[in-house]
C-alpha cells in the first residue's frame, strides 16, 4: 500500500525535537545584578507549579514569580525570559525536514506547555510558516501522557488516527499516541526519524 495517499497528518512534538533547551551554556547567569546559578534554574521543571502551568490554570507570569520566590533568586520574570529565550535553539537539520515534509503532508505540532514558553519555543524552531495548527496542553486542558490528548487532538484536526503521525522524544507519550491507534516514533536524531518516516509514509 502506498502510504503517501493514507497519512495526512504529521504532528511534532516542539522540546527536544524541533527544538533544543537546556541552562548548559553556562554555570552562572548574569543579567544586570542579578545573577543565578544553572542548577537553581534547572529546577523550573520541578516545580510544584509547573503542571499547572503546562495545563494553563496558571499565568506565566503568576508561574514565573512563584519559583523564582520559591528559589530566592532575585530576578524578575522578564530577566527570565531573557535568559530562558538565549538558550533555545532549533534541532539542528529539523527545520528543513518539517519544510519538506510540508510539501506533501500537513503540519501540526503538539506540546505539554504554558502559553509563553511555547511561543518561545515555537519561535526558536524555525518552522512557524510550515505549521497549519498547534495543540498546546495549555489550550486544551490536557497533556500528552493522557491518551484523552490524542483524542482531542484528532478533532481539533478532524482527522482519523490512521491518517497521522506523531513524533515526540519522550516515550510516554509515544504510547498514549499509539493507544489511539495513531502512528507514532520516538525521536532521536533527524537521521533516525528521517529514515523512519520513509517507513510509513
Amino acid at each position: 500500500m502506498n502510504m503517501k495517499k493514507v497519512i495526512d497528518w504529521i504532528i511534532f512534538d516542539v522540546s527536544g525535537v524541533l527544538t533544543q533547551f537546556t541552562f548548559g551554556n553556562s554555570d552562572e547567569y548574569s543579567i544586570g545584578n542579578a545573577r543565578v546559578n544553572t542548577s537553581q534554574l534547572e529546577k523550573i521543571y520541578k516545580d510544584p507549579q509547573y503542571r499547572a502551568y503546562m495545563l494553563g490554570d496558571i499565568s506565566h507570569k503568576d508561574f514565573v514569580k512563584g519559583f523564582l520566590a520559591h528559589e530566592h533568586i532575585d530576578m524578575s520574570v522578564e530577566q527570565f525570559d531573557r535568559i530562558f529565550l538565549s538558550e533555545l535553539e532549533p534541532m539542528p537539520g529539523m527545520k528543513d525536514l518539517v519544510r519538506s515534509l510540508s510539501t506533501t503532508y500537513s503540519i501540526a505540532v503538539a506540546s505539554n506547555e504554558g502559553s509563553v514558553l511555547s511561543e518561545f519555543r515555537m519561535e526558536a524552531s524555525g518552522v512557524m510558516p510550515y505549521v497549519a495548527k498547534r495543540i498546546n496542553s495549555c489550550d486544551i486542558k490536557l497533556l500528552k501522557s493522557d491518551s484523552a490528548f490524542f483524542q482531542k487532538m484528532l478533532e481539533i484536526l478532524n482527522s482519523k488516527p490512521e491518517k497521522c503521525v506523531f513524533i515526540d522524544d519522550d516515550e510516554i507519550n509515544v504510547k498514549a499516541a499509539k493507544s489511539c491507534g495513531i502512528h507514532a516514533i520516538i525521536f532521536d536524531t533527524p537521521a533516525q526519524l528521517d529514515t523512519e518516516l520513509k517507513r510509513i509514509v
